[in-house]
């Protein structure tokens, strides 16, 4: 029976800015028996596709937006789950009662949006123009300077903003749909698939991927969060190693 593979990017795909070439190797092959593998990320749509390409992997389904969405390496969704149009401007305001160093949207197309303000070069919209938009998958505040802040400012996104809930990924503080997370895209993903639950594995770093890797068998990597590897109780070096361990059962 064909097996389903969902694994987080940013501190698993990508280690330091690197890709490890034996996981690359692992993926591919694993592909190539003929499971399934998923990109499973908080980045937005476009930007999942793209840095697939740059790592040579092909995925059989993109989850992007911490499950806001689900995209084919061609651009096709599957699904995507917007924020109640107009409630990002309540999530910008509610972020400037803080230290907030940037924020960022992505649009129902699968584009990023964003204005930083501390560093110009990660500025692509005027602040006027992204609150004028009205609809996004995902509407996100980062508090580089104050850890405390970003969990204030996330407790208060889910007491105090109807339709949004808060992600917490360290400073970075992703809002999305009411019911949005990992592992709502992964159940999806596995359904589309028509692969059962028991023949799913997920594999991440961090506790923004809880929510995918408790209902399956989950993995996180050795040198991700203590908290969440405490809590999922298994860890492994590389996502090579935990292909290895599935494909031995």
């Amino acid at each position: 029976m064909r097996k389903l593979l969902a694994s987080d990017l940013d501190g698993t795909i990508y280690r330091n800015r690197k890709t490890l070439p034996e996981d690359i190797e692992a993926i591919t092959e694993w592909q190539r028996q003929g499971n399934i593998f998923c990109l499973c990320s908080g980045r937005a749509p476009l930007s999942g596709i793209q840095e697939m390409q740059k790592c040579g992997l092909h995925p059989d389904l993109l989850i992007t937006g911490n499950g806001a969405a689900a995209l084919d390496m061609e651009g096709k969704f599957l699904y995507r789950k917007l924020l109640p149009k107009g409630v990002h401007r309540r999530i910008f305001a509610l972020a400037h009662e803080y230290r907030v160093t940037a924020v960022n949207g992505q649009s129902p197309e699968g584009e990023l949006f964003q204005y930083s303000y501390i560093d110009p070069s990660r500025v692509n919209i005027s602040i006027e123009d992204l609150l004028a938009m009205e609809e996004f998958l995902q509407f996100n505040a980062v508090f580089k300077e104050s850890p405390e802040d970003a969990r204030a400012f996330s407790d208060r996104v889910d007491r105090e903003i109807d339709g949004a809930a808060a992600q917490r990924n360290g400073v970075y503080i992703d809002c999305s749909a009411e019911g949005v997370d990992k592992g709502a895209g992964v159940a999806a993903a596995a359904a589309h698939f028509d692969i059962p639950a028991e023949q799913c594995y997920t594999i991440g770093d961090n506790n923004n991927d809880l929510s995918m890797l408790l209902p399956y068998h989950g993995a996180v990597i050795s040198d991700g969060n203590p908290e969440t590897i405490e809590k999922v109780g298994h860890a492994v070096p590389n996502i090579a190693a935990f292909i290895e361990e599935i494909l031995k059962d």
